[in-house]
């Protein structure tokens, strides 16, 4: 492992130097030779470290991060010289003479983000020593398992009294219209619900450590099992895509690394199938309201028939074009922001304390507020301050605003340790926060490249925050002494 880390680190400069040798502009061969070179290493990274740790499968938090990356920064890079309608895509490529510096940072970080992991594996396992850790009390688990799921329908219900039944309509206009009250309402429901699969996933572990799946998912509760089919349910005929996805990858991610790993065929056929599923529910939810739910169907049919097979992740790989708005907007229209971006997310990510940091805090970097989104500037110098609609971000531009290219190359070395921490503490403890934080953190793994790097901030901070509490005062302080697990 250390000799790949050594390739991967000297890939990195090999990259990075290219780029002087071929200079500004859009060069398809080129940028596919990058983004080819940096695929081809993310599956030789992958093999190794799946042979290395035993317990690392396909639905581990690493792998499904880097399959989401290679989509959003590498799918249009490697089609580029094969279709003119992308070469010659003003959508995605909105300023040419950035393409090969865009495309040789995606390839120089994820690079760097593999070194780090391997980083953070290697020296996870060298320091692990026996600790005492949390460890929840089963009969008082038991009772909190039943408590927790009334508590998040009591918030569905409170919101739904609020933005009454469009919601469900299939109807979507965005959570601006709904109102602080039914947002923060909808959110404390959806962590509510992760909260109660994650500890159900940890009673599960101290329970029977080496359950087969059919046994792991009838060792939910059965009251448990009922709100999972309802989530479900109810985000499919809203077309809700994310909590959908969100939901199955604690599910699967848990049992992937906790339990036993996934046959890689399976998980192959999971994966391309879900692929599908979720390409034709984004296409069934609509704006409007007043169609039927065979109307939506049938709407969703016609906007997937014929598709080529790009276009199936389409959606996700038309990310790419976003760090072009980054290095436009950077030094170009203002300067970089230094950390303002992310210190703004960590500052925000209490529940309702942006308003008051903001007037507590009446600072601006660049006519920026504090708690402003990389999203939130973007759309505002793409599409202008009156937009209904977002560009998004991506987790390299989210980087690039803030500290240009040397952001990119050193916060991915650290997110690449980061996600190998969380894997490593989870599967060697098994204690109750380091499983809930992995839980998390391979829910949202897929989201990661074409979101904010501090993607989850306020919902982490408040998913721990009545963690803490409930550990404290309700399933008590014991702690044991853990050996760490090192059989990977």
């Amino acid at each position: 492992m250390k000799l790949l880390q050594f390739l991967f680190l000297f890939l990195t400069v090999v990259i990075f130097g290219s780029y002087f040798l071929f200079g500004s502009g859009f060069n398809e061969w080129y940028v596919f030779v990058l983004s080819l070179v940096s695929v081809l290493n993310m599956l030789l990274f992958d093999f190794v470290a799946r042979s290395a740790f035993r317990r690392r499968g396909l639905f581990c938090a690493s792998t499904l991060f880097l399959i989401s990356y290679s989509i959003v920064f590498f799918q249009f890079p490697l089609l580029a010289p094969f279709y003119e309608e992308i070469r010659f895509n003003s959508f995605l490529w909105m300023r040419e003479e950035f393409v090969n510096w865009t495309t040789m940072i995606s390839a120089g970080s994820i690079h760097l983000f593999m070194a780090g992991y391997i980083w953070g594996i290697t020296n996870g396992t060298r320091n692990a020593r026996p600790a005492l850790v949390a460890v929840a009390s089963r009969d008082k688990l038991r009772v909190l398992l039943y408590s927790l799921p009334l508590a998040s329908i009591g918030c569905f219900a409170a919101f739904m009294a609020l933005v009454g039944k469009s919601y469900l309509s299939g109807a979507y206009g965005g959570s601006a219209n709904w109102g602080a009250g039914a947002t923060y309402l909808f959110r404390l429901f959806e962590v509510l619900f992760y909260l109660t699969i994650a500890l159900e996933i940890y009673k599960i572990k101290q329970q029977k450590p080496n359950v087969g799946v059919i046994e792991y998912i009838f060792s939910f509760n059965i009251h448990t099992l009922a709100f999972i089919g309802f989530f479900f349910l109810f985000h499919l005929f809203t077309g809700d895509r994310g909590p959908v996805i969100t939901l199955l990858l604690m599910l699967v991610g848990g049992y992937d690394l906790l339990f036993k790993r996934l046959p890689i065929f399976i998980s192959i056929v999971a994966i391309v199938a879900g692929v599908f599923s979720l390409s034709f529910i984004s296409a069934y939810r609509t704006k409007d309201a007043s169609l039927t739910i065979e109307e939506r169907i049938e709407k969703g049919k016609q906007k997937t028939k014929d598709k080529k097979f790009y276009e199936i992740t389409g959606d996700l790989a038309a990310s790419v074009r976003i760090m072009n708005y980054a290095v436009m907007l950077t030094p170009e229209i203002s300067d970089y922001y230094f950390g303002w971006i992310q210190a703004g997310r960590v500052a925000t990510s209490v529940p309702l304390a942006a308003g008051v940091l903001r007037k507590a805090i009446p600072i601006q970097v660049h006519q920026t507020p504090l708690g402003s989104t990389s999203s939130s500037i973007f759309t505002y110098h793409v599409l202008g301050p009156d937009s209904t609609i977002g560009v998004g971000s991506s987790i390299l531009a989210d980087l690039y605003i803030d500290f240009g290219i040397v952001g990119c190359f050193a916060g991915m070395l650290l997110f690449g340790y980061f996600i190998a921490w969380s894997e490593f503490k989870a599967s060697s403890t098994f204690a109750l926060f380091p499983v809930v934080f992995y839980l998390m953190v391979v829910s949202t793994s897929i989201y990661w490249p074409r979101s904010f790097i501090g993607i989850s901030f306020q919902q982490w901070a408040l998913t721990f925050g009545i963690l803490y509490v409930i550990h404290r005062y309700f399933l008590g302080n014991r702690r044991v002494m853990l050996r760490p697990n090192l059989n990977h």
